[in-house]
């Protein structure tokens, strides 16, 4: 077995974990006890998921309902990583099978960096949603609405841009290889 199937195979393994697993752990952290000493151990606590910073403007415990809110509202972040993950088994599934320069890997590489891209846009409604359902229950003049665009946004939309653009390149390579395997 080649390097590139035996590679392919373990990373699809990966994403597939990855695709599961996300919806139970996003529960987990939206609906175990925060004072849990094993769930904040191993980081499955509510301020380790939401924007850096909020968690020190919740002024009141976080009822059932607020922690409900919160996990709908990271169904957001959790499509679009479950999406790419998705994504990501596909494209390994077709390196599996040798098919690394096929149009249709070239179609999935692109609908990744579609989706990063699609991430970074939806990443200010999920922080401004997100703020104003952690801080609804603090007291008047203490309810913020959060929306910050960070280097972590820039690095993503350049790295979706270079995808993208290598997405190009490969399908030009393609097209190539065809007319040439047309030739006689």
């Amino acid at each position: 077995m080649n390097k590139v199937v035996k590679t392919s195979r373990f990373f699809k393994k990966v994403f597939m974990l990855i695709f599961c697993g996300w919806p139970i752990v996003l529960a987990l952290i939206w609906f175990l006890p925060q004072q849990d000493w094993l769930a904040a151990g191993i980081g499955l606590s509510i301020s380790n998921f939401i924007p850096a910073g909020l968690f020190d403007h919740i002024l009141t415990p976080l009822s059932g309902e607020t922690k409900a809110w919160g996990f709908l509202i990271s169904f957001i972040p959790m499509a679009i990583g479950m999406m790419t993950s998705w994504l990501f088994i596909r494209l390994f599934q077709a390196y599996e099978h040798n098919e690394i320069f096929s149009l249709d890997s070239i179609r999935i590489l692109k609908k990744i960096a579609l989706v990063m891209i699609i991430g970074v846009l939806l990443d200010p409604v999920y922080q401004a949603l997100i703020s104003f359902v952690m801080t609804a229950h603090n007291p008047a003049g203490w309810r913020i609405i959060n929306i910050a665009i960070g280097t972590g946004d820039i690095r993503a939309l350049i790295t979706a841009g270079l995808i993208y653009l290598i997405t190009y390149i490969m399908q030009e390579g393609a097209i190539l290889r065809e007319e040439q395997a047309l030739t006689v």
